[in-house]
């Protein structure tokens, strides 16, 4: 059994539907107990949903009533029993030839049993900002939060087990400023964990493990900018931890053997 609900009307296994605000929503579905909800509110929302094999549920809420203003989210699920939810909400500000405009989320799930969520929002100035989240192993978690404005963010995991987290300006109070993040999490292994959170302007952490039994954790905080952290595990049982704060700082850790732990404590230029 298939369901599908809009919020709006009850519909059965495909629908393409244009709302009175210029809303856009796709859904189609193969298989069985497929389940997809999605609501719209506002102006140029475009939401796709593909779901086959079974048992998949997918989850979309997107607010967006400024003209200036777009969401986009695909969801495609091709696994068995998977759980992806998109919550965006663009409430900026922004007007005229400053307009900043699309906010974009892409989940991919080709295993089984994992679970994607992205969030996007809900301080203004929103606009211009990314999310990926693509899943090909099973067992999978991860997540992607998204506040102001021109970030960017991209997981991919291929192995079984992994968690993936990425914050991005989540800790910044409303009024001030930040945004122009990028985070790249790719995981190959097993039962790996990457943590990633960015708070401040222009910042770039990267993690890559294609080992199994990993964990590494970049924080960037308190309004640090230009900054970038990058780790690489190709071996097993590593830990790898890299703080930044401040201006300009770089970081590399590189683990190519198994059971190492490094630590890295980076303090410069001027700080909140």
């Amino acid at each position: 059994m298939k369901k599908v609900s809009l919020l709006f009307a009850s519909i059965a296994l495909s629908v393409c539907v244009s709302f009175a605000q210029s809303n856009v929503a796709t859904v189609s579905e193969t298989g069985t107990d497929q389940t997809a909800t999605v609501g719209q509110t506002g102006i140029l929302n475009v939401s796709n949903v593909t779901q086959s094999n079974k048992e998949n549920t997918a989850d979309v809420v997107q607010s967006n009533l400024n003209v200036l203003y777009n969401t986009l989210s695909d969801i495609n699920q091709s696994g068995e029993t998977n759980l992806a939810t998109v919550k965006q909400i663009s409430n900026g500000t922004l007007t005229g030839a400053n307009a900043i405009g699309t906010l974009k989320a892409i989940v991919n799930q080709l295993g089984n049993k994992n679970e994607a969520l992205q969030v996007q929002g809900p301080h203004n100035q929103q606009g211009i900002s990314f999310a990926e989240i693509i899943q090909g192993g099973n067992d999978n978690f991860a997540s992607q939060h998204q506040l102001k404005y021109g970030n960017e963010a991209r997981i991919n995991q291929a192995g079984s087990g992994n968690t993936a987290e990425q914050a991005q300006d989540s800790e910044l109070l409303p009024d001030e400023e930040g945004s122009y993040g990028n985070a790249l999490i790719n995981q190959s292994g097993n039962d790996n964990f990457a943590s990633q959170k960015q708070d401040g302007w222009a910042n770039e952490a990267k993690a890559y493990q294609s080992g199994s039994g990993n964990s590494s954790i970049q924080v960037q905080k308190d309004y640090s900018w230009k900054s970038v952290a990058l780790v690489n595990q190709s071996g097993s049982l590593n830990k790898a931890t890299q703080t930044q704060v401040g201006n300009t700082n770089s970081a590399l850790i590189d683990q190519a053997s198994n059971s190492n732990e490094a630590i890295q404590d980076q303090k410069s230029g001027s700080q909140k």
